[in-house]
Parts: C-alpha cells; sequence; structure tokens
C-alpha cells in the first residue's frame, strides 16, 4: 500500500511538472537558437526558415512540447520518477534529463547528465549527446583537472560545428518551389552556406507550421 501511494505521489508531482510554466520556460529557452527566420544576401533578400540538427532531431521522432508529457509518461518508470522528483534536482537540470530519457539516449549518456556534479555541464552533453557523440568521448573531459570554461569547451567541439537546414518556400504559375540549403552559424550569429552565400539571422519564429517544435 505503502509503495502504492508512494508511487503515486511522485507521478502526481511528475505530471504537474510536465504541465507547468517550469518545464515550458526551459523548452522554449532549449530551442531559442534552434529555430527562427533568415534572409539570404541575394537582390530578392529571400526568406529562409532554419532549423538546427538538434531541433530536427525531436522531429524526426515525432516530439514536440505538446506531446512530450505523453510520451514520457509511457517511458518513465515509477522507480525513475521517483529518483527524480525525490532527489532535489534544479528544475532546468531537471529538464534536462527529462529531455534525455525523451530522446532515448543510453545509459551511460543519462547517467553523465543526472550526475549533479555534472550540473554546469548538462546543457553541452545534452547537444552533444543528441548530435551523436557517445559517452565515452565525454568522460575523460569530466575528469580532467581543468576549469569549467575549458570542459564546456572542449565538450562542445566534440560534434564540429552543428548543421541548420534552411528551408525556403515560394509559388511560380501555381506550383510551390522549395529549397533547401545546408549552413553553418557564423560568429556574428548569421549563417553561411558551402558556396559562402551569406543568410542574416532576422531573429524571428519561422514562417511555417511544419517547424513545430
Amino acid at each position: 500500500m505503502f509503495y502504492y501511494m508512494s508511487h503515486t505521489f511522485y507521478r502526481s508531482i511528475f505530471d504537474y511538472y510536465m504541465e507547468s510554466t517550469y518545464f515550458n520556460y526551459d523548452w522554449e529557452n532549449f530551442f531559442i537558437h534552434d529555430i527562427g527566420l533568415c534572409e539570404k544576401n541575394d537582390r530578392r533578400g529571400t526568406k529562409f526558415d532554419f532549423m538546427s540538427d538538434v531541433c530536427s532531431a525531436f522531429m524526426e521522432k515525432g516530439i514536440n512540447k505538446r506531446n512530450a508529457h505523453y510520451i514520457l509518461s509511457l517511458k518513465m518508470t515509477d522507480e525513475q520518477i521517483e529518483k527524480y522528483f525525490n532527489s532535489n534536482y534544479d528544475t532546468r537540470h531537471l529538464f534536462r534529463i527529462m529531455i534525455a530519457h525523451l530522446m532515448d539516449l543510453d545509459r551511460e549518456q543519462i547517467a553523465q547528465i543526472e550526475d549533479k556534479s555534472h550540473e554546469p555541464y548538462s546543457q553541452a552533453l545534452l547537444v552533444q549527446f543528441i548530435c551523436g557523440v557517445s559517452a565515452d568521448k565525454t568522460a575523460p573531459i569530466l575528469k580532467m583537472p581543468v576549469s569549467q570554461e575549458d570542459k564546456l569547451s572542449q565538450i562542445r567541439k566534440l560534434s564540429g560545428d552543428e548543421i541548420y537546414t534552411l528551408v525556403s518556400r515560394s509559388y511560380s504559375n501555381g506550383r510551390r518551389k522549395t529549397v533547401r540549403v545546408k549552413a553553418r552559424r557564423t560568429p556574428e550569429d548569421n549563417f553561411i552556406d558551402d558556396d559562402g552565400n551569406i543568410y542574416k539571422n532576422l531573429l524571428e519564429f519561422p514562417l511555417y507550421t511544419q517547424f513545430e517544435y
């Protein structure tokens, strides 16, 4: 009876958290630089939606803010929920742990993210793992006797430059034309493709609703 009541209690906390402003804020903040609108430096000023590899990984799995709660409620056991919601995790750290489970990271990757001593690196670890980096690549860095800034820098370099997909849609003679471009982010927070074309980041929401996140 106590076992049932305990797990029911923590699952109710989990349900509350997943629908709370804490989760909503951290979700928005997680993608704040990953999706938006940019403009090509050409005569027409062609507009492109942009999306990061991380955001694309969520879309490929069919995961978005609206269904995250439902998907996680099926994935996570009562034991896992009690572990995370009975351990005084910071809400931002807790969010990253939830995303790790949501994205089906492996046991070693989740163990690194959930470790409280790794909280300063948990966001960087999460992004790298979603991009395909394995836990055995990050483990030696986490053990290095260097500053937090140096560790973060080395973790973020593991997957190389993140690639963004830029998409433009237009209509001509009753037919829709779609252009897709792969690009990298510049130090000025714009984008550049392999041909050297520059796309100015307009810091606006994307044009097309298929970039639902």
